[in-house]
């Protein structure tokens, strides 16, 4: 028996669609928040929120309840994902790393709300060096009858740790 049929079982006669938007967002699938109040296992976790879920079924907005996730794309513009219907780019800017590139070469395109969003942006989305430097220089301005405003991202690597129990 799948979650599917699981799922089926408290909204009988469900299109597909509906089933997946009930799934992915009113239960905690695939990690179910498994609690001792949900129930012993996945599985009773699951059949709990679902429950909860037809409980709330009548506050659930009248439209349709489902966002396909092959509408969710990265735009051919910005390079955000979202969905295609509702996306608008964000502003554009120029932007320029001396580090990185060539100054007779035309500025780079950054996207962002405000210069910081967009050195921030441009820096996480291009930076690829594993020394993690401690900050790279970026200059952005809104287009080229404006002057550079020069910033500093700080890159910072994020630690992970791991215990392995020693034998013997």
């Amino acid at each position: 028996m799948t979650y599917r049929d699981i799922a089926l079982e408290y909204f009988p006669g469900a299109t597909d669609d509906f089933l997946e938007y009930v799934i992915w967002n009113e239960t905690g699938y695939p990690c179910f928040w498994c609690i001792p109040e949900d129930g012993a296992n996945p599985v009773e976790c699951f059949r709990k929120q679902l429950v909860e879920a037809r409980g709330r079924r009548d506050e659930w907005p009248k439209r349709k309840m489902v966002k396909i996730m092959s509408e969710f794309k990265r735009c051919s513009n910005c390079g955000r994902y979202d969905f295609v219907d509702k996306h608008i780019c964000p502003p554009e800017w120029q932007v320029y790393i001396p580090d990185w590139h060539d100054p007779d070469e035309p500025p780079e395109r950054g996207f962002g709300h405000d210069q910081e969003s967009v050195a921030e942006g441009y820096v996480e989305e291009h930076f690829s060096d594993l020394d993690y430097p401690e900050e790279v220089e970026i200059w952005v301005r809104k287009d080229s009858s404006c002057a550079w405003d020069k910033f500093s991202v700080t890159i910072e690597q994020v630690p992970s740790f791991s215990a392995t129990k020693i034998k013997g």
